[in-house]
């Protein structure tokens, strides 16, 4: 299982505030755009934003996400917020690769899904995500 290719994935940061479900990690349907950094132009960051409403009968949101952000649970038995922040960074699983992957061929022994998974994520103050 190690060794198994998973999706390709990237760090994004929110473009606007999203509720965090208190039961549940969630994997939340977001759009990317990409920006070239201010200090080097060879390198990019990542900004996601939600498609909406994320229930399962809005299959058309589908059409206009590049993939799956991964939020933790949220609330006292989670990270410890209800909400996950404007700015802050959390990993996305594309959907496909394409020229936002960072890398091809992502094993699961490396993941950041698998460290969100294996870890209780907590948000530090300075609103970056640390796994």
């Amino acid at each position: 299982v190690d060794n198994a290719s998973v999706h390709d994935e990237l760090m994004a940061t929110l473009t606007k505030d999203v509720k965090l479900d208190k039961g549940r990690p969630e994997y939340h349907r977001v759009s990317l755009q990409r920006a070239q950094t201010p200090h080097d132009k060879l390198q990019y960051s990542y900004h996601a934003t939600s498609t909406g409403v994320q229930r399962s009968s809005r299959v058309l949101s589908l059409r206009s996400a590049d993939g799956l952000m991964m939020l933790p649970r949220g609330g006292p038995l989670g990270c410890g917020q209800d909400v996950a922040k404007k700015g802050q960074a959390y990993p996305v699983l594309l959907y496909q690769s394409s020229s936002y992957a960072m890398r091809c061929g992502t094993r699961f022994s490396e993941s950041m899904h698998r460290r969100m998974l294996e870890t209780k994520v907590k948000v530090e103050p300075s609103e970056k995500l640390h796994l």
